[in-house]
């Protein structure tokens, strides 16, 4: 049970262990349980053993019918990891480099929908403490580069314990703000630093004096984002820092930023069904219809009559003879076949009494009328009154 009880918690340790292995199949990990013996079924063979017992007959259902409205959001997502570098680059060789911070470019590709990032790996190579901050743009960082008006908007920051090297550091869960990159080739701007010399990232291609322009190429990507070259920072503004402004060093100073340099790390995101946030509803594979109700939805009949009742003339003192030749006692069976379904009569006197001199006339008559105790609900259609 101690795996069924924590189950999230051993899919978090597997995919910490597959990130430090470098194995990011791990990543794909949901859900995990336990079966006990008890509770294992044996496989089923391929051919019925026997015939069906019971043929299945097709069940009325109401005209599906499209609705110009859906019926909700989809409830899940579609989890996935891109990750740069390779295992050469985890082992420090001449195309790594490192520096406090990095800043770079997202995009999704043209016809990719909206990306919701979960997390981020970095790559140090220290095993201490290191402080870090991550920092977003929404749009491309070179518009914005060295910005402190507000434009930039931190999504992530504190102490996190480096895992040196070979292996990437993750950025604690707490300490990460999802954020959406728009579809159709939106882009998105990141800027990681740490505030040591301890952020490993590698040289880009054509990398050198005259090397290619940062933005230029893309060194990693996935069938839904790409992640751009783009350039390292040699600096940690720590006046910025303090006033908790993007801690870039001033951009004038040209040796502060290096390229074409390209990220290593992962990043782990969400594929949502839409090109822009917020997402509108996304119609459903079928209509949305309601089942069948078991009888017609009709209104309760009222209390009170919603016609004035007629006026009448008095009724005469004496008792006027039977309609018909009176028979010693009503009949059992009703003299015709109702066409409506359970339709049931009640009679509260016979045609002998009808006939009698016991009765008595006035202008009106109140009185109850109960079910029996084992009886459902009656709805009264109809009534009949003697004068």
């Amino acid at each position: 049970n101690t795996i069924n009880l924590q189950g999230q918690d051993v899919v978090k340790e597997l995919k910490r262990t597959g990130n430090s292995e470098q194995e990011y199949y791990f990543a794909k990990i949901w859900d995990i349980s336990v079966l006990g013996a008890a509770q294992l079924t044996e496989r089923p063979t391929e051919i019925p053993a026997v015939a069906p017992t019971v043929k299945p007959e097709p069940t009325e259902s109401p005209f599906p019918t499209v609705t110009d409205k859906p019926s909700g959001m989809p409830t899940e997502s579609l989890p996935s990891v891109i990750v740069t570098g390779s295992r050469e680059d985890l082992q420090l060789g001449g195309m790594t480099t490192s520096s406090y911070g990095y800043v770079f470019n997202m995009r999704t590709k043209p016809d990719a929908n909206v990306v919701l990032l979960t997390g981020m790996d970095f790559y140090t190579e220290s095993t201490s403490d290191v402080n870090f901050e991550l920092w977003t743009y929404a749009g491309n960082y070179q518009d914005k580069k060295g910005a402190v008006d507000g434009s930039w908007t931190k999504i992530g920051g504190g102490v996190t314990r480096g895992r040196g090297i070979g292996r990437y550091t993750t950025i604690p869960e707490g300490m990460f703000k999802p954020t959406s990159i728009d579809g159709g080739g939106a882009s998105r701007a990141f800027y990681l630093t740490l505030d040591t010399i301890n952020l490993v990232y590698k040289l880009g291609k054509d990398a050198g004096i005259r090397g290619a322009p940062p933005d230029t190429y893309v060194h990693h990507e996935s069938p839904d984002i790409e992640v751009w070259e783009g350039e390292g920072v040699l600096q940690y503004n720590r006046t910025n820092a303090k006033e908790g402004l993007p801690p870039f060093p001033d951009t004038s100073v040209t040796v502060f930023y290096r390229y074409p340099r390209s990220f290593l790390g992962a990043v782990y995101y969400d594929s949502v069904p839409c090109q822009s946030l917020p997402c509108p509803l996304i119609p459903t594979g079928m209509p949305t219809v309601p089942p069948p109700t078991k009888s017609p939805a009709t209104a309760e009949p009222s209390l009170q009559p919603t016609t004035e009742a007629p006026m009448t003339a008095a009724p005469t003192p004496s008792v006027t003879s039977a309609p018909i030749s009176p028979t010693e006692s009503p009949t059992v069976e009703p003299s015709s076949t109702s066409s409506r379904p359970f339709l049931t009569s009640l009679t509260t006197v016979t045609q002998r009494e009808l006939a009698s001199t016991t009765t008595s006339t006035s202008y009106g008559y109140i009185f109850n009328v109960r079910t029996k105790a084992e009886v459902g609900a009656v709805l009264i259609k109809g009534m009949d009154f003697y004068t």
